[in-house]
């Protein structure tokens, strides 16, 4: 199973256990910065398809609606909720969010 860390983790863990060299995580991070995020977010395409479109093609729209009832219910805590989801957490708020906003769009083909 893939670990949800992100990029500046890595680099500032690689600096601490002196596997990287001092000041490898600001060098890093300046090139960061000047560069487009790593992650664009639920706005990105596929063939045409949002990544919020492929997603809830893959779980369908009955299951994405319970998710929000939960979510919204407190049934489902927000770490759950994105475990489920297989998304960070805000990135799991957003698509429920967009779902909630978005009910007659259907499963993707």
């Amino acid at each position: 199973r893939d670990f949800k860390v992100s990029r500046d983790v890595i680099a500032i863990s690689l600096e601490e256990m002196e596997l990287a060299p001092k000041g490898f995580y600001r060098d890093k991070r300046a090139s960061w910065d000047l560069r487009k995020p790593f992650f664009v977010g639920l706005t990105g395409t596929r063939r045409g398809r949002t990544k919020s479109v492929i997603r809830l093609s893959e779980i369908g729209r009955p299951v994405a609606n319970l998710l929000s009832v939960a979510y919204e219910r407190a049934a489902i805590s927000k770490l759950e909720l994105a475990d489920v989801l297989g998304m960070k957490v805000e990135q799991a708020e957003r698509f429920l969010s967009w779902v909630r906003e978005n009910p007659r769009e259907r499963r993707a083909t």
